[in-house]
């Protein structure tokens, strides 16, 4: 039979007392790993949390984020839980029942966000190196209609083509 876990929070609200088996154990550098509350008195017990366990991290609002199996959701209403990609089109949501969480039949239609902690116990979002992104080209905000003043169509022509030397044709001459 496998012991339940219970998290208390601490009077900074950042980080979490891991309560298992009426042991109390402290949580290192916002890691998953604890270590005993009685260390100082010589106590090597030590726990490491799988990365599917379940956690609820604190927001500024006063409501919570669920990572759950790697994914994060955020807290609609008191009970309920709607993954944070909801706005690109996931249906993934998941209820908590009498204190335990109840997943609804959609599953997600991404892979899981990477998320890092930073020393402050904030969550941020990584983002993988190769991922670009795309911003429209600049040739895309160029009107495709002629243009028909000749200050203008000099001032396209100037935006097209850069020059080394001073654009002396612009001044204007007394």
């Amino acid at each position: 039979m496998q012991s339940e876990a219970i998290m208390i929070p601490t009077r900074s609200g950042k980080k979490y007392l891991l309560m298992l088996d009426g042991y109390t154990y402290s949580q290192i550098n916002y890691s998953n790993h604890w270590f005993c509350s009685s260390k100082a008195q010589g106590c090597s017990a030590r726990i490491r949390r799988s990365e599917d366990d379940v956690q609820f991290i604190p927001t500024e609002k006063g409501k919570y984020i669920l990572v759950l199996k790697g994914f994060t959701y955020s807290q609609v209403g008191g009970r309920f839980f709607y993954c944070s990609s909801k706005h690109m089109g996931c249906r993934a949501r998941v209820r908590l029942i009498s204190g335990k969480l109840v997943a609804s039949g959609d599953s997600h239609n991404h892979a899981p966000p990477s998320h890092a902690r930073c020393g402050n116990g904030a969550f941020v979002q990584l983002r993988p190196r190769s991922q670009t992104l795309n911003f429209p080209t600049v040739t895309s905000a160029i009107p495709s209609t002629p243009l028909t003043s000749p200050r203008a169509s000099l001032a396209f022509h100037s935006l097209n083509f850069p020059r080394i030397l001073p654009k002396t044709d612009l001044w204007l001459r007394p």
